[in-house]
């Protein structure tokens, strides 16, 4: 695997914080991931891709998680957990992570990370067993109908196949 796939996201508002993400296709370890984090006490956003029509979905709320922890107003326990519940237009944070965050039966995961340095990228990139691609492969990689369900999109928001007017409706849900 290589790391290169490993994306900085730059944060004009924030240039005292990093954004990293990267996309995993064909996991393998699903029911393993999550576990190891937990018993390591690390800290990343695990992402279910099928609701990310785009990186700006998440580049917006991982903004809306790092204004909240200069702000001292998080809502989830860290900042990289924040994220998950920002991607949600809901406020219930149980729900924000079953429908937004990584399931273990899931085949495909997204990673984000706030402020993680080499080492802690590369241990994150290290623990996932399968193939990494670039944030681009989202746009493959979304489903429509669970992104219309989990926003709440109706067919004149955006009509089915119009992968913008989704993203749009998406953000401003």
């Amino acid at each position: 695997k290589s790391l290169f796939v490993m994306q900085q996201l730059p944060l004009a508002l924030f240039p005292n914080h990093t954004l990293h993400a990267c996309v995993f296709h064909n996991v393998e370890n699903g029911p393993e991931i999550l576990p190891w984090l937990q018993s390591k006490d690390i800290s990343v956003a695990l992402i279910n891709p099928e609701v990310v029509v785009d990186v700006f979905q998440v580049f917006i709320a991982a903004t809306k998680a790092i204004q909240a922890l200069d702000t001292e107003s998080l809502m989830t326990k860290n900042v990289n957990s924040e994220i998950i519940f920002n991607l949600s237009p809901a406020n219930n944070i149980g729900e924000s992570f079953k429908k937004f965050g990584f399931q273990p039966s899931s085949s495909s995961l997204m990673l984000a990370v706030v402020d993680a340095d080499q080492d802690r990228l590369l241990e994150l990139f290290q623990l996932v067993k399968g193939t990494p691609a670039t944030l681009k492969t989202l746009n493959n990689t979304y489903d429509e109908a669970l992104v219309r369900k989990h926003y709440h999109i109706e067919t004149h928001e955006a009509p089915a196949g119009d992968r913008e007017a989704l993203l749009r409706a998406a953000v401003h849900a």
